[in-house]
């Protein structure tokens, strides 16, 4: 099920954000983007939180991240179409993704996402991103 994201749903966000992204000041980041963004979650059938996305009120998707146990099920895809779905009509969205994330780039380009350029160093130590837009 996809829902809203509850503050009581941070704690296990920012879990699955330090797991995926090895970044363990995943609650400093998220906290700020709670208030600010939409943060939608999906959950498993016991109401776990196993994935949630980061979104702009506008066009931009800050986050999407599934938690390592339940990646290649799908619920990277039902949460972008989620996005899409509630981005604003006949404007460009647009995503930021590490350039070795090959599984996301993947997803992305498959519901019509494009490479708009690359950005060096974007994430820091080294780490390149694409910034990716959907028109």
């Amino acid at each position: 099920m996809i829902r809203n994201c509850l503050e009581s749903d941070l704690s296990r966000i920012a879990e699955i954000y330090n797991r995926v992204f090895n970044d363990s000041s995943a609650l400093e980041t998220i906290l700020p983007l709670f208030v600010t963004q939409r943060v939608r979650v999906l959950t498993d059938e016991t109401q776990l939180v196993v994935a949630f996305y980061i979104g702009t009120n506008g066009n931009y998707l800050h986050t999407l991240a599934v938690d390592e146990p339940y990646q290649r099920r799908g619920y990277g895809r039902l949460l972008l179409n989620d996005w899409i779905g509630s981005t604003v009509p006949g404007t460009k969205q647009s995503l930021r993704v590490r350039t070795t994330n090959y599984h996301a780039i993947i997803l992305y380009t498959s519901v019509g996402y494009r490479v708009e350029y690359f950005i060096k160093n974007y994430y820091g130590n080294g780490v390149d991103a694409y910034e990716m837009i959907r028109a």
